[in-house]
């Protein structure tokens, strides 16, 4: 079996797993939402499981995790644009937009992605070339 390439961390990016069994899966609702609470993929899987259960849709998709990130206090901001409103790319994002000490849950076409408190996207790819969606922010203490 062939070893699946990391990407190298750079100034935006940092390579991270939070899948227990550290694969590469489409599982990046539950990645993002787990690291962005502070809580286990597992513990962050169960959840979404329920609430998707609960109310007849899929975990990863955004009729489950929109409102339940609502459920848990959160305030779902809306596409950033620059000053000649054109989109944000994840790069733009963590240089010009995230601050240092929080943390960030940020759509983009068909993926959704962390920003850690360091202003840099943790994930397992570097989606930073990708536009910004819809994105839910929290202060770290």
């Amino acid at each position: 079996m062939a070893k699946l390439k990391v990407t190298p961390d750079n100034e935006t990016f940092h390579w991270n797993n939070v899948n227990p069994k550290n694969r590469r899966t489409g599982d990046c609702v539950t990645r993002a939402i787990a690291a962005f609470l502070g809580q286990s993929w597992e513990q962050t899987y169960r959840e979404l499981a329920e609430y998707g259960l609960k109310h007849a849709t899929a975990m990863n998709c955004p009729e489950t995790y929109v409102p339940f990130l609502a459920s848990k206090g959160y305030e779902k901001h809306k596409m950033p644009r620059t000053a000649c409103g054109t989109k944000y790319t994840g790069k733009e994002f963590c240089r010009e937009i995230a601050e240092p000490g929080t943390c960030y849950v940020v759509t983009m076409a068909n993926h959704l992605t962390f920003i850690a408190p360091d202003c840099r996207i943790n994930d397992i790819w570097d989606c930073g070339d990708k536009c910004v969606g819809n994105y839910w922010s929290r202060e770290l203490l």
